[in-house]
């Protein structure tokens, strides 16, 4: 959204100007861009050891490009597609990552999450820095060891970050990224004890420094388990570089040796996600509990009308609560009991209901029997032990 309205202001700005204004503005721009070409055709004739020996080793870092790419068309066809961007909804749609659904045998969406974005920003600071990191360990460890690196990144921070907060939509390469990130270091550290024509110069490390600090900031900033987890796969894939990157000197790394340790952090997010199979948002249940008190409630004035009229008596009434309400009642006591992978952070919410189905049917049978015994001091009990049930209820509503 705020992309597009930068594209409506710029538009409005130049339908605004002038022709002259406008040929000024095109010729400014084109002097920018010529002279920004002139000035990296000359970066790039100029003789640089460090990138011919990165190029002769992988020439075209292609899956590293092939994966921003990616990024960036899934993002263009949500911001074509319906709902907002933010909206749950629409991230799970197209692959975010949410245990009800991720734990459910959807597991491919520890991957998928990465190529969801809810914005420009998010977007455009990640892919800055993963096609700087992902290209230099491709370039450095080759096409497998990059891929590799990002999968299992992906899958461990993402695995985490349900373990800690099962319910939110994660979405974002964030733990790919500092996975990558953490290759990157390693790989450096390598360089500095054995120096080689693949050790990394200080120039370029300057150049991958900023944007590397943005986003560490940006990440930190939002905080959770988009951060916590990114860290533990910084932290693993850190000690994978160096192992790595041992020989990275004389060759990159053979399949074989990357395949083990990327073998082993899906493995240990496998381990980690397993006890979390089957989850529920148990919210979907506590609003089918809220219809069924709207529905039961609704049954019950419009039998009230019916009395009032004295076109049923207050034994039809009571029999309306006996047959129609209470059954309705305990059908959802025995859904909800039923109700199984509830997450910590809901159980207080299943507690609650619990009560609330317990007193709601308790004061539907005081009702009942006020009813057929003509008791008006039941019918006070009655309303009283409503009143506590319904208190339950309005504690339920928020978390919808």
């Amino acid at each position: 959204m705020f992309l597009i309205a930068i594209i409506v202001i710029a538009g409005y700005v130049v339908y605004a100007m002038s022709p002259e204004e406008r040929a000024s503005l095109v010729g400014a721009a084109r002097g920018m861009v010529e002279t920004g070409w002139d000035a990296y055709s000359r970066q790039r004739g100029r003789p640089d050891a460090f990138r011919d020996a990165l190029t002769a080793r992988t020439p075209v870092p292609y899956v590293t490009l092939g994966v921003v790419l990616l990024n960036v068309v899934v993002f263009v066809l949500m911001l074509v597609g319906d709902g907002p961007l933010s909206e749950a909804d629409t991230l799970v749609r197209w692959g975010g990552s949410s245990a009800p659904w991720t734990t459910n045998g959807e597991w491919w969406r520890l991957v998928t999450a990465t190529f969801v974005h809810t914005g420009f920003v998010q977007l455009f600071v990640e892919m800055a820095v993963l096609s700087q990191a992902g290209i230099l360990v491709e370039r450095m460890l080759g096409h497998v060891a990059f891929a590799a690196a990002y999968v299992a990144s992906a899958a461990f921070a993402a695995t985490l970050g349900l373990l800690a907060d099962p319910l939110p939509v994660s979405v974002g390469a964030s733990g790919a990224i500092l996975g990558l990130q953490g290759l990157v270091i390693a790989i450096i550290l390598r360089g500095t004890l054995r120096r080689s024509p693949v050790t990394i110069p200080m120039p370029v490390i300057a150049r991958l420094a900023p944007a590397a600090a943005i986003f560490v900031i940006y990440t930190w900033a939002a905080g959770g388990p988009r951060w916590t987890s990114g860290l533990a796969a910084f932290v693993i894939q850190f000690a994978i570089g160096l192992a790595l990157s041992r020989n990275v000197a004389e060759r990159k790394p053979s399949a074989l040796r990357i395949a083990a340790p990327a073998a082993t952090v899906l493995a240990i997010a496998m381990a980690i996600a397993v006890p979390l199979a089957g989850t529920t948002d148990v919210r979907s249940e506590i609003a089918r509990l809220i219809a069924v008190e709207d529905r039961t409630t609704v049954s019950y004035q419009t039998a009230t009308e019916q009395f009032k009229r004295g076109a049923i008596k207050s034994d039809a009434l009571a029999k309306v609560i006996d047959l129609v309400i209470v059954p309705e009642l305990k059908a959802a006591e025995r859904r909800l009991g039923a109700v199984a992978g509830v997450p910590r952070q809901q159980q207080p919410l299943v507690e609650i209901a619990g009560d609330f189905l317990r007193l709601r049917r308790e004061s539907w049978l005081f009702r009942a029997r006020a009813l057929r015994q003509s008791s008006m001091s039941m019918l006070r009990d009655a309303d009283e032990v409503e009143r506590a049930s319904l208190d339950l209820l309005r504690r339920l509503k928020p978390s919808l």
